[in-house]
């Protein structure tokens, strides 16, 4: 293994906490970079070859829009040959992306875009002239008399890890790189605004958002007691701004379980749905047994528990909720006003006026601003007071902190000893002489165990974060995965930056102050 300052220690303890003081560094094995990148290869190809073959045969999974959406919505037709999606794919223009897609989507697909073009740049300018240049600066000497093993020696000399002190004016183009590192990422960033600007404009301008009705709806929170009326939220609105067009306004009210109920009745037909599609499969040829199913424990007191006709079932109980919906729809309470309500305009210019207007603007306490897509707004979240939110948020980043900060222990050992084993056989004498005699089988698991362990954990942690915050009472949720995601971003600079190097200034300073003691 490649000597580092932590070679020279023999008690355990002071072991972990040297290691622990520079994570990152350490051994590096040329066969876990190969194993990395080969099974990286392969995964793609795995992944690209499985999608190519299932595609054709599954299009209701791969292409619902072909069948569900609108001819103008739809996307273009795509032939059923492995690789007849590659050209539609790369000829796809932006404007056909927003259409068929949406704005969202082709905004996405964009930074991706942005972001591969920037590494590729990056990946060049590395190849091309950071790596040359390290290897030119390196003091290959030294390199060569530390034996390195299992091919280290050919990296190690592409980083600037041991210069050459006869050489140092190489580090002058590492200086001017990260000026030109800067000022590509800098050029990326201004060329995409500028774009996503332009595309956010031509939405605007569109038809579908010009016909829609949230396009001219305001949404209004936080109402007092005395003014949750219609006639209450335009006198809000016109506080705010006065407009030649007076707006319709409509308040909430306590539709009681009427939500849950919907929810169920959908569900209840995707279950029907998947129930037909599998007895329907061949209609000239139906199974000679219906489908069946057992009842959930809620009905089974009329259903018995034993397994029912699965069609009957679910069509009796689709009618059964459809008849409760429509009665709960009219016993809804007229008297028992929400905190919240709408108010639509004529015009998209009055609607926006007053939203503009409204931003420092609180009348009577409420906020007014445009209203999302009916789809987008958490409905749950919106008769809750401005008390109730600043509880559950103040709960929900509590919650959070506390991940944060417990997080730094696993991080911490992933860091330290699945990317990168070698620290792991420096402290358990177990492991060592297995690890030294198969250096490399393990080199290949370390390449391998590393990167997918963090992947999966990048996959893990959304989800964890985004279930947290569902709580949080956020409005919409757009707003909600825009706190999620800034929620993980100092989650990650925390654990990954921060934590890091201020463990290890601070231990270096430590160590310095006893050394200095001790030879005082």
């Amino acid at each position: 293994m490649q000597p580092n300052g932590c070679s020279g220690i023999t008690d355990g303890a002071d072991q972990l906490l040297c290691r622990i003081q520079d994570p990152y560094s350490g051994t590096f094995h040329a066969d876990a970079f190969w194993a990395s990148l080969g099974t990286s290869i392969a995964v793609m190809v795995l992944i690209t070859l499985a999608f190519s073959l299932m595609r054709p045969r599954n299009n209701i999974v791969y292409a619902p829009k072909v069948k569900y959406a609108d001819e103008k919505h739809a996307p273009p037709k795509i032939g059923n040959g492995i690789f007849e999606w590659v050209g539609p794919v790369f000829r796809a223009k932006e404007s056909l992306l927003v259409e068929k897609t949406g704005l969202d989507a082709a905004v996405f697909l964009r930074f991706t875009k942005m972001l591969r073009n920037i590494f590729l740049i990056l990946s060049i300018l590395g190849v091309a002239v950071l790596i040359p240049a390290n290897v030119i600066g390196t003091d290959k000497g030294y390199v060569n008399e530390k034996n390195f093993k299992g091919g280290q020696s050919y990296f190690i000399k592409m980083t600037p890890q041991y210069p050459d002190p006869k050489r140092h004016g190489y580090l002058w183009v590492h200086v001017v790189s990260v000026w030109a590192i800067d000022l590509v990422v800098a050029f990326f960033l201004w060329r995409n605004y500028d774009s996503v600007v332009r595309l956010r404009r031509q939405y605007f301008d569109s038809p579908e958002y010009l016909m829609s009705l949230h396009s001219r709806t305001l949404l209004v929170t936080d109402i007092p007691l005395a003014d949750r009326t219609d006639e209450g939220i335009l006198r809000l609105a016109d506080q705010v701004e006065h407009t030649a067009g007076l707006p319709r306004a409509a308040i909430g009210r306590n539709v009681k379980e009427l939500p849950d109920m919907i929810e169920e009745h959908d569900e209840a037909v995707r279950e029907l749905e998947s129930v037909l599609a599998k007895y329907l499969k061949n209609p000239d040829k139906l199974p000679i047994k219906r489908p069946t199913l057992r009842p959930s424990k809620k009905y089974r007191a009329n259903n018995g528990s034993e397994n029912v006709d699965a069609i009957d079932y679910l069509t009796g109980r689709i009618r059964e909720l459809e008849t409760e919906i429509g009665h709960v729809r009219e016993s809804v309470d007229k008297r028992n006003a929400m905190p919240f309500g709408f108010a639509s305009y004529d015009r998209i210019e009055d609607a926006h006026t007053v939203a503009f207007a409204a931003r420092k603007k609180h009348p009577q306490g409420t906020t007014i601003r445009l209203a999302p897509r009916p789809n987008d707004l958490i409905w749950r979240n919106l008769p809750l007071s401005k008390k109730q939110r600043g509880w559950r948020r103040f709960w929900n980043n509590f919650w959070i902190a506390i991940l944060t900060l417990v997080w730094i222990a696993p991080n911490a050992l992933i860091a330290i000893f699945i990317a990168n084993l070698s620290n792991l056989a420096a402290i358990w004498p177990g492991f060592r002489e297995n690890y030294e005699d198969n250096q490399k089988f393990w080199s290949a698991v370390q390449g391998i165990a590393s990167p997918a362990l963090t992947s999966l954990i990048y996959l893990i942690l959304p989800i964890i974060f985004r279930r947290m915050s569902i709580r949080s009472g956020d409005a919409t949720k757009t707003s909600r995965e825009r706190h999620v995601t800034t929620k993980l971003y100092n989650f990650f600079v925390f654990n990954n930056l921060i934590v890091f190097s201020v463990f290890s200034v601070i231990y270096q300073f430590v160590v310095a102050v006893v050394d200095n003691s001790k030879t005082e």
